[in-house]
């Protein structure tokens, strides 16, 4: 602050750099010497041929009213200067001009533009309005948000479309499946950006033991993944930018599991769209093998099953075994559609086609002819972001 420090260096010294300090961050607590000080920069440089500079040279030269010689600075080719660093792609005199190195102790070869924001702020007139960040990414912003549940802090990415940030929009909740997080492999993003293009936001986030939210995987159970996704849909409808009657759920793998039991017990979700659900789950851990291996033998030796080096609890494999995907999905009178590959070898698309047997009618399979798991192709992937984007179009009624 002005006036703190009684005896600055930088009001004392008569160095270019100090006197560019001075002004540049206001170190100076009287007019005489902010008046002496904007005569300092100037010296300097005119001695010197105005091959000299520091980063925050030029911005002290404008602010003295020495705006030339900040202009005639930026000119100069010769060693050192900023120009020198940027032909020579080094900094203002790492390589001399007969090619040798500069013999100095602290020569480096990144720092070959000083002078880039004094260029921007007065040639280009580009500076920041305020101080901070906000990450945008076309007409999209994205937030982080926290949730909170029985004691957990399960933490998100909201998506927001910026035109519409006043209004209040449909949303889409992003479920990820087992070991993963809100990312899914970049493929929730790359689609909360599609539903960005429509005017729907979207709402991504960790359940508790993955990712960034709280708790550790150990004491996961999908019993409590069902519950933090219904009370994660509770909480959005209570965000500004929500609609809440327009309301999708879109999960992934074991998340597609979660969202469609969510879908059908947690009231007025207004579609739901299952990418891979693994309804396989309980039938494969049910028959006591996971992966080839003996589950109750691995935990009676560790305590546990090491399901790609997370530790699977006795009481997310029993949670898992007893699920009953169909019978409790079902409920669900809204629209539904499933998008499965048909080369599926974790979660065989047989499972999903056990789907439509239990819903009445209101559910729908996209089977996509040499998809994987995990949609691991560009055309595959493709079609599921295109596919999902129809289906959430057709029933969330963007433009509403």
């Amino acid at each position: 602050m002005p006036g703190s420090v009684p005896r600055s260096p930088c009001s004392s010294s008569t160095s270019q750099t100090a006197s560019a300090l001075a002004l540049q961050f206001q170190l100076l607590d009287g007019a005489q010497r902010r008046a002496t000080a904007r005569e300092r920069p100037a010296e300097p440089a005119r001695e010197r041929g105005h091959r000299i500079g520091a980063p925050l040279i030029g911005g002290a030269l404008t602010e003295a009213g020495a705006v030339e010689d900040a202009y005639r600075l930026l000119a100069q080719a010769a060693c050192p200067s900023w120009l020198y660093a940027v032909t020579m792609g080094e900094r203002r005199d790492g390589m001399l001009p007969d090619g040798s190195v500069n013999p100095g102790e602290l020569t480096y070869f990144d720092h070959y533009a000083p002078g880039a924001d004094w260029m921007h702020r007065t040639i280009a007139g580009l500076a920041p309005a305020a101080p901070g960040l906000r990450i945008q990414k076309g007409c999209l912003m994205i937030h982080p948000h926290e949730f909170q549940h029985q004691g957990l802090t399960l933490r998100s990415s909201v998506h927001i479309p910026e035109e519409q940030a006043t209004a209040r929009r449909p949303t889409v909740v992003f479920v990820h499946g087992f070991s993963n997080n809100r990312m899914e492999n970049r493929s929730f993003v790359l689609m909360a950006r599609l539903l960005e293009s429509i005017g729907i936001a979207s709402v991504r986030f960790d359940l508790s033991g993955h990712g960034e939210s709280d708790g550790d995987f150990f004491d996961v159970t999908i019993t409590n993944e069902i519950a933090e996704t219904r009370s994660v849909v509770q909480a959005v409808r209570t965000l500004d930018f929500a609609d809440p009657e327009r309301i999708a759920l879109v999960g992934m793998s074991m998340g597609g599991v979660v969202a469609g039991i969510a879908a059908a017990e947690e009231p007025g979700i207004r579609a739901a769209c299952l990418w891979s659900p693994a309804a396989v789950a309980p039938f494969e851990v049910g028959s006591g093998y996971l992966k080839g291996r003996d589950i109750a033998a691995e935990i009676r030796e560790k305590g546990y099953f090491d399901a790609d080096s997370h530790r699977m609890s006795p009481a997310l494999v029993d949670d898992i075994a007893g699920l009953d995907v169909y019978g409790r999905s079902c409920g669900y009178a809204g629209p539904v559609r499933i998008i499965h590959g048909d080369k599926d070898d974790i979660a065989p698309v047989g499972y999903a086609r056990r789907y439509l047997d239990h819903y009445g009618g209101n559910a729908e399979l996209e089977v996509v002819p040499g998809a994987d798991h995990g949609w691991s192709t560009v055309p595959h992937r493709t079609r599921l972001h295109e596919s999902t984007l129809q289906f959430l179009r057709e029933h969330l009624e963007p433009s509403a």
